[in-house]
Order: C-alpha cells, then structure tokens, then sequence
C-alpha cells in the first residue's frame, strides 16, 4: 500500500506522523514494495542459499573425516571370555602339581588317649580294653604298623594298621558271630570317634542300610583287606568248598581330601555265618577300592 497524501490512516482514520511507514494504531504498513531486477532477484537467492551450502559442506566434511577415523581405528578387543577360551586352546596342556600330604590324620600316642575316652562311653564300656593295644609288627615295604587290643566278643579278633605313621588307619574285625555284631559296631564307632573327633551319627550308619544304601562289592571280599589279615587264600578255598561270601561297603564321611570306608563281610558255609568289620581311614582313596 502507498503511504497516504493527506496524513490519515486509510484503514482506520487513524492521524499519521509525517513520513509515517505504519499505522501506529493498526499496524498497516505503507511501504510501497519495489520490484527486483532479474540480477537483484539473483543475488538475492544466491544470499538465501549461502547458509544452506555452508550447512550440506560442513556436514559433508563431518562424514567424509567419520569414514577416514573409522577406516584408520584399530580393531576391538578380545573380551575376556574370548582372551580366556583362547588362553586356554593355545596354552600347553601341564600336569597337575603333586598334592602334598596334609600328614597323619592322628598319630598313635594321641591315639591311644582318645580311644580311652572313646572306649569308656556307656555304649561301648567293657568292649574295648583300651589299655591292652600292643605293637605286633611292622611291615616295612608298606611302611606300615600293626596294632592289637583285647575286646570281649567271644572268637572275633581286632587288628588295627597305622601306614605312615597314621595317614592311613586301617581297623579289621574278624570272625564276628551275628549275635556280636552290633557289639561290633560300637567298637567301630569308638575308633571312628578317636580318629576323627566328629560324625556322632557313625553307629546308625554303620546299622542303618536302608537309609545309607550300601553297595554291594564285584568281588565276594576284598583281597586289599585279607591280605592284611593272611586270610586271602583260606575265604579262596571255603568259596571253592560253596561256601557264601558277600561284601557290602559305605562311605561314611568325606570332605576335600579324607575318606572313611565301612566294608562288612558276611559269610556263611551253611553251619555258620560270621562276619568281618573293616572301617578303613584314607586322605586321598586308594585306588585298590
């Protein structure tokens, strides 16, 4: 719109300022818009378009040094898993380290006390004469030294085996008649007690087969413990005569490097039926089991 000649607003009748441009009061403007030449219209869009080439250039540039970083940056590292599981293919296979021996798991003079207290507990008092242990010999190729003691079950006999020096204890009943056996047991459980100082649950174990299963031997008795005994050849020839031998063994106790095994051996020539007690003490196992 063309400013107005005669000073009056020509919308609202508003009084303009002289040169006025805009209505003060209703904000008409009177500024009369020119016309641009082609080179004008032009320059104009060149000005416009300026800002938006420098914007596409700059973010042209940011892709182009995006691509050159990633092109030039070093491959990722291993995880840990990866850097192990490698570790582990390439790194040679080496033998385990020896394990050293923790030592006796109680040696016979400290022994000989704790079996006293054990023996005279009402469920084992008058068993087990623990004053009469006597050194019968030593067998030196295994290292090892055969103890016995007087016990009051007619006919059954006690042989007790420190192998070195007590590392490994070996306690055999033998001949027990059936009417002893529970007797018997106890006798195992006092040992068992001097020996470990712990598992006050032993007898049931040693009776109760039907909540600790037993497992019934390949062999009918163990050659391991009748060679202790020199027993081996004689349960040979009464098996020969159809003589019925059956081994039942349990494990009683263990934690990271001590066992304890109970064997009980029946055996019956259709006249008599005894039984042979083995509760045999071990830190690592033996493999003959």
């Amino acid at each position: 719109m063309r400013p107005p000649k005669n000073g009056v607003c020509p919308v609202c009748g508003a009084a303009l300022q002289e040169n006025a441009r805009f209505c003060l009061r209703c904000m008409t403007a009177f500024e009369e818009k020119t016309a641009l030449t082609p080179a004008e219209n032009k320059k104009s869009v060149y000005k416009r378009l300026i800002p938006v080439i420098c914007v596409f250039v700059l973010l042209l540039g940011g892709a182009a040094a995006l691509l050159f970083l990633q092109d030039r940056a070093p491959e990722p590292d291993e995880t840990t898993a990866e850097k192990k599981n490698k570790t582990a293919t390439e790194a040679p296979t080496e033998a385990p380290a020896e394990i050293e021996s923790p030592g006796p798991l109680i040696d016979y003079d400290t022994f000989l006390l704790a079996i006293g207290i054990a023996a005279a507990k009402p469920e084992c008092a008058g068993l087990l004469d623990a004053d009469s242990f006597l050194d019968v010999m030593g067998i030196i190729e295994t290292n090892t030294v055969k103890y016995t003691a007087d016990i009051s079950l007619p006919g059954a006999r006690l042989d007790l085996f420190f192998k070195n020096e007590g590392e490994v204890i070996t306690l055999i009943l033998s001949d027990v008649a059936p009417e002893d056996l529970n007797d018997a047991k106890r006798i195992c459980e006092a040992v068992h007690g001097a020996v470990t100082n712990y598992y006050s649950d032993i007898y049931q174990v040693l009776t109760d087969g039907e909540t600790y299963r037993r497992t019934v031997c390949e062999a009918p008795f163990e050659e391991f413990f009748t060679e202790m005994t020199g027993r081996t050849e004689r349960y040979r020839e009464a098996l020969s005569a159809g003589a019925s031998i059956q081994t039942e063994g349990v494990l009683i106790a263990e934690d990271d490097v001590r066992f304890a095994y109970f064997f009980e051996t029946k055996r019956s020539d259709g006249e008599k039926t005894l039984y042979d007690l083995v509760l045999h003490f071990d830190y690592y196992g033996d493999p003959e089991l």
